[in-house]
């Protein structure tokens, strides 16, 4: 059986994000003292309307947290500004005078 788990350190910090298990042997690993395989880190989570990896994320020993700021969340995932094109841009002053028109 082939499964995939994350390596945190003792205070449930990532190590090692994704080691390959077969048959419940490591695969190019060596687990160190005071390492532990837990529950393999796949989750997300939104950050400026942005669906995100988590930026530190800590195992608590059921499931895994966010422990970034919002500071450091915000900086590392800042919100991206939708520019608009030109054509767009044409066609919304467009709209607008011929609104204004009562076209």
């Amino acid at each position: 059986m082939h499964e995939h788990k994350t390596i945190v350190d003792s205070n449930g910090y990532v190590i090692e994000k994704c080691v390959l298990y077969i048959d419940g042997e490591s695969q190019y690993f060596t687990l160190q003292e005071g390492h532990q395989k837990v529950e393999y880190l796949n989750k997300t989570q939104v950050v400026n309307n942005q669906n995100v990896g988590y930026l530190k994320p800590q195992w608590t020993g059921t499931e895994w947290i966010e422990t970034a700021t919002a500071e450091e969340l915000n900086s590392a995932y800042p919100t991206i500004e939708v520019v608009p094109t030109t054509e767009e841009r044409i066609a919304s002053v467009e709209s607008a005078i011929t609104a204004l028109m009562g076209v």
